[in-house]
């Protein structure tokens, strides 16, 4: 008589296999963080890019003066000529980001309606996390045009 084998796997290889995973999650762990952390910087970096574009043209499509403000880390767009704050941007905050510096000093860009700006450098700074704090810049030129740094 000879006996038939079972198929499917031992508990011994189930446990070890587990192991395995679980050393392998704990090594990627740190670096899916740091990746995480880059991921939300350069989102908001790009968001910024995009309403630093919208007010440019609000300046040129009303032919007034439009200013693109900073409290914290929430943004505001304002018209200057009568005071008006552009729909969806009284305060509305960048996620990710730990802090927000505009130089020269100050903490507002300008538009005029010929789409020109004041220029500046704004700098932000992810998140704290393991590593060292990053951070991204995004230049407006003089120009009107801008673009991120990191």
């Amino acid at each position: 008589m000879t006996r038939r084998r079972e198929k499917g796997f031992t508990l011994a290889e189930l446990l070890v296999v587990s192991a395995l995973i679980g050393i392998g999650a704990l090594l990627a762990l740190p670096n899916l963080q740091e990746t995480l952390r880059s991921a939300r910087l350069r989102a908001a970096s790009l968001q910024l890019l995009a309403d630093l574009r919208l007010a440019r043209s609000a300046a040129g499509a009303s032919q007034d003066q439009h200013e693109l403000s900073f409290s914290g880390t929430s943004i505001t767009i304002t018209n200057l000529a009568d005071g008006t704050v552009e729909p969806g941007y009284q305060s509305r905050a960048l996620s990710g980001i730990a802090s927000v510096a505009v130089a020269p000093a100050g903490r507002r860009i300008l538009f005029e309606p010929d789409g020109t700006s004041n220029g500046g450098t704004i700098t932000l700074t992810g998140p704290p996390g393991g590593g060292p704090p990053r951070t991204a810049q995004i230049i407006v030129y003089r120009s009107g045009l801008s673009r991120v740094r990191s």
